[in-house]
């Protein structure tokens, strides 16, 4: 699975190439890959003046800046209820213009002028790749309309469903008919951009999520995330005082989610060697010492990994489909052998395969 690293890296790989593009639609080609999950008002209540639907979780702000009373909040049952499961082919449009392209924990959080966010979680296999184009020509599809809206062959190309040239009361004209683009195997969704680019969302497993949620639902999403690994709320108090209530191993600590967001198996695997200390230790008997010297290490290990790109064991690939270099300096994950030249041991942990060194981690 891409941990913080390769989610970073992905992360930074797009922002350049897709920042500032407008989406003409987002295109779910297996049901539950792409889930619609803004939060929508129940049936029979009053309606958001500018949406339709209310996609805020406190006061809707365009209710408030008509002086009107404020949308009485959703619950998170309400949202789960009303969500919107894709269960074929489906297009999402109206999705705006990419504003933003952040990271939290393991998520990429593509945020548009809509006031929507749009979050991919690649989960085991899931990875995001840019191509160029869709293999045919804007030209081919989407001519400039007349004043009737028409092009020379009589139909409608315009990318808008609503061309503009319908807004005067012309009749509407039968629109071009898009044919389906090729792409590679496992292609489970993409993004298509208005300059004929798109972006790929890839899944042999078919693990990975796409949501799309408002902007006002991103605290509640990630509410239960803990603090990222390079934040100052990641500190000797934080780390104490949570390991103080764990009789668990330091290591299944470390890949809860909740008390810390991004770590994986890989990095918590080196970390704990780097540290020496034994994965299968309770994590209440850490002194502040060896928690300190943790977290630098955890830091530490998490740059070298995104200034090389990310680890690529098995699927993991860059946005330009390539690998990571950083599998090229692991020292006990998947190794038989730790620097030192001791036998590394792999033992089963909460269903998770645990490399560590005996030897130099007692």
């Amino acid at each position: 699975m891409p941990e913080l690293p390769e989610v970073e890296t992905v992360v930074k790989g797009l922002r350049q190439p897709v920042q500032s593009k407008e989406i003409v639609r987002l295109v779910s080609l297996r049901p539950g890959t792409v889930l619609d999950q803004r939060a929508r008002k129940p049936s029979g209540t009053k309606n958001c003046h500018q949406m339709q639907i209310c996609h805020s979780l406190e006061t809707c702000p365009h209710e408030s800046r008509e002086g009107n009373p404020s949308i009485t909040p959703l619950t998170s049952w309400q949202i789960s209820q009303n969500a919107n499961l894709a269960t074929s082919a489906t297009d999402f449009t109206n999705l705006g213009t990419i504003t933003s392209l952040e990271r939290r924990g393991k998520y990429i959080i593509i945020q548009t002028s809509q006031e929507l966010a749009i979050i991919v979680h690649l989960r085991m296999t899931g990875k995001l790749i840019i191509q160029e184009g869709l293999g045919h020509s804007n030209d081919d599809l989407y001519h400039s309309c007349d004043s009737h809206g028409r092009s020379s062959d009589g139909r409608c190309h315009s990318p808008d469903p609503l061309c503009h040239s319908h807004e005067n009361g012309n009749p509407p004209c039968t629109p071009a008919t898009k044919p389906n683009p090729t792409f590679p195997k496992h292609t489970r969704a993409y993004f298509e951009f208005a300059d004929n680019s798109c972006l790929l969302f890839i899944d042999i497993r078919t693990f990975g999520k796409i949501q799309i949620l408002s902007q006002a639902q991103l605290p509640e999403y990630f509410q239960k995330l803990g603090p990222e690994p390079f934040s100052s709320d990641f500190n000797p108090g934080y780390f104490l005082g949570k390991a103080r209530t764990r009789n668990m191993p330091i290591k299944s600590l470390l890949l809860d989610q909740s008390f810390v967001a991004g770590l994986g198996n890989i990095y918590v695997c080196e970390a704990l060697f780097r540290t020496r200390i034994n994965p299968c230790l309770p994590a209440k008997q850490l002194t502040k010492k060896q928690i300190t010297n943790l977290i630098n290490e955890i830091r530490q290990i998490l740059t070298e990994a995104i200034q090389a790109n990310g680890t690529s064991i098995s699927d993991y690939r860059r946005v330009d489909d390539k690998t990571g270099e950083f599998q090229n300096f692991l020292r006990v994950y998947q190794k038989t052998s730790c620097p030192c030249g001791k036998p590394v041991a792999k033992i089963k942990q909460a269903g998770r395969s645990t490399y560590y060194c005996p030897t130099c981690q007692k």
